[in-house]
Parts: C-alpha cells; sequence; structure tokens
C-alpha cells in the first residue's frame, strides 16, 4: 500500500482534496500533517485517516512513497526542494513557484533524482471540462477570469488567479497545432497592487 503525506489542510485541501482522498484509503495510507493539533484532529476524526505529525520534518521522517504539498505559494519552493531531496514524488497545487529560476531548479533537480513532480491543476478535472476538451476541430477557445473588484498584489492575481485561465485554454486545444493570439495587459500601481481596468 502507498504511503502519502499530505501537508497543507486549509480550504483548497478541505474542497478538493480531502474528500477524494478519503475514498482511496484502501489504496492509499494517507498521513496528514499540519502545524494546528485541533485542525489536524478534527481532519483525521472527519475523515477516518489514522496518521498525522504536527511538522513537515516530521512527516519527512516517515517512510513515505510522495507527498501532496497544499501551502501557500510562497512555501512551495522550500518544501518541494526538501521533498525531493528525501526521495519523494511531489504533487504541488499551482503555482510551483513565482520565481522561474525556483521552478527550472526544482523541475531539474526532480529529473536528476528520478522523481515525479506534478503541478496540480483541479480545474482540468470538473466533468464539464472534460467535455469542452473532447469536443473535435475547435476553432476558438475564450477562457475569462471574472473576479471581485478587490486590491490585491500583480503576482499572487496572475500567479493564483490568471494562471487558470491559461491552463485551461491550453488544457482545451489539445496540443493540436493551433495558432495562439494571446494578449496580456497589466497595471500595476506603486505599491504593485493590481489596478482594476
Amino acid at each position: 500500500m502507498l504511503k502519502i503525506g499530505v501537508i497543507g489542510l486549509g480550504n483548497i485541501a478541505q474542497k478538493a482534496y480531502l474528500p477524494v482522498m478519503a475514498q482511496w484509503q484502501d489504496q492509499v495510507n494517507w498521513v496528514l500533517c499540519s502545524r494546528q493539533p485541533t485542525k489536524l484532529a478534527q481532519l483525521q476524526a472527519q475523515y477516518h485517516f489514522s496518521d498525522g505529525c504536527l511538522s513537515f520534518e516530521a512527516l519527512l521522517a516517515k517512510t513515505l512513497d510522495a507527498v501532496f504539498i497544499h501551502t501557500p505559494t510562497n512555501t512551495h519552493y522550500t518544501l518541494v526542494k526538501q521533498a525531493l531531496s528525501h526521495g519523494l514524488h511531489v504533487f504541488v497545487d499551482k503555482p510551483l513557484s513565482e520565481n522561474p529560476l525556483e521552478v527550472a531548479e526544482l523541475y531539474k533537480l526532480a529529473a536528476q533524482q528520478g522523481l515525479l513532480l506534478m503541478v496540480g491543476f483541479n480545474r482540468r478535472f470538473v466533468p464539464q471540462l472534460q467535455k469542452l476538451k473532447s469536443i473535435p476541430n475547435k476553432q476558438l477557445i475564450n477562457v475569462t477570469k471574472t473576479r471581485v473588484d478587490t486590491r490585491q498584489p500583480a503576482a499572487f492575481a496572475i500567479y493564483d488567479l490568471m494562471i487558470h485561465t491559461i491552463d485551461t485554454a491550453l488544457y482545451l486545444a489539445n496540443d493540436v497545432g493551433l495558432s495562439y493570439n494571446v494578449q496580456t495587459h497589466c497595471k500595476q500601481d506603486a505599491n504593485q497592487q493590481l489596478q482594476v481596468a
């Protein structure tokens, strides 16, 4: 049986991942990891996960096959690098990093170690999107991201929110020989907050 660690038990993990993981307990021994003992205990009880720990170091000390990382983006580089260095396959929520040099370094490390490094875009598995992907001979794909009128750092808006539209468009294109006309426009103020058009 596989033994897979899960760090980052926040909103995305609770909505998108833990309910699915709970259904695979006959194939995987999931080890939950959170610095919050109350949250850890509550989620273990809710989903009937028997194994858990309170630090990433404790998680890495266990004999694991892989790790799922659902923590904030600014922690991804360090956690992914540690996991790969411990010989673990890694699934990490998008984006891997906001720094392209860190992304290249992590993929190179995974390749050198012979390990899988997968960046997760959970929207690819939405049933309606699967139906759209199967449509043959697409002539036009228009993907729009609607966001609330909110002040956000431009990097966050691009890497954590807009990245979904880019990935969805590429995914729906089915890697066929389509020509791409990509138009981008981003304005930010002196505090690097995204300006509303």
